[in-house]
């Protein structure tokens, strides 16, 4: 069998990346999405254009459809959702965050860019909100002045000049918070939750991963075959021998 089959690969990232924090996982799902980009590259992401690029790996690996549960936050009623990939406005971003946008409030002037993969990595770092945010804040506001042109480290900012550097981060890179619109059939509440790419596609492929290594210790228990030769199968030559197994 060769290393680069898909199977191997995606189980080979499932395994290694299991019990990395979510943050570090999103580098290894873009990595097997995109062989031929360097971890430098991929790192230098907008978090818009790695949702954009997970979601059309996921959509030749999965499919394009997406079932979800939700619960009303009013009455708790389970929601059942079904969406696809193509309802998502993925279109237009720059592939690698570099442009910063100026942004004025109450006074202070500051320079904001759109986080990339490399700016959650290092947050998700932190001990706590508090300090990951600040991290956050360190490496996507280059600079920032006080009402009196003063240099402020982003540490020091006021909390309302933080939310707002935040709005702006959010603006920036529109395609970084991907939200779903609901309505609560039970009570008719409305809101908008968001809808996490990579976490969703990480338990997809935790699920697909126990389910393929269930069928590789059938068909091993019933041919005496190395585990590389069965992820060397077609999925349809697995299921051949599926059902001839269980027959």
């Amino acid at each position: 069998m060769s290393v680069s089959s898909p199977s191997a690969r995606l189980l080979a990232v499932w395994d290694g990346e299991a019990a990395r924090a979510p943050a570090r996982r999103v580098l290894a799902l873009l990595r097997v999405a995109d062989p031929s980009a360097t971890d430098e590259e991929l790192a230098t992401l907008s978090l818009g254009e790695a949702d954009r690029r997970l979601l059309a790996f996921r959509d030749a690996t999965f499919g394009a459809r997406f079932d979800a549960v939700s619960r009303c936050p009013r009455c708790q009623e389970p929601i059942e959702l079904s969406f696809a990939s193509a309802d998502f406005a993925l279109d237009g971003n720059a592939p690698y965050a570099h442009v910063t946008r100026e942004v004025e409030v109450d006074g202070y002037h500051l320079e904001v860019r759109p986080p990339t993969v490399a700016d959650i990595i290092d947050a998700a770092d932190a001990r706590d909100a508090h300090e990951a945010l600040v991290t956050l804040l360190e490496r996507c506001v280059p600079k920032a002045r006080s009402r009196d042109g003063e240099l402020v480290t982003p540490a020091a900012l006021p909390p309302r000049i933080v939310e707002a550097a935040g709005e702006a981060l959010e603006a920036a890179d529109p395609l970084a918070c991907t939200r779903i619109q609901l309505e609560c059939p039970a009570c008719g509440e409305s809101w908008s939750s968001v809808f996490d790419v990579s976490a969703y596609l990480w338990e997809e492929l935790e699920s697909w991963a126990k389910s393929l290594l269930g069928e590789v210790h059938l068909i091993a228990s019933a041919y005496g075959w190395q585990e590389a030769d069965i992820l060397a199968l077609s999925p349809r030559r697995r299921r051949e021998y599926l059902e001839m197994i269980v027959a």
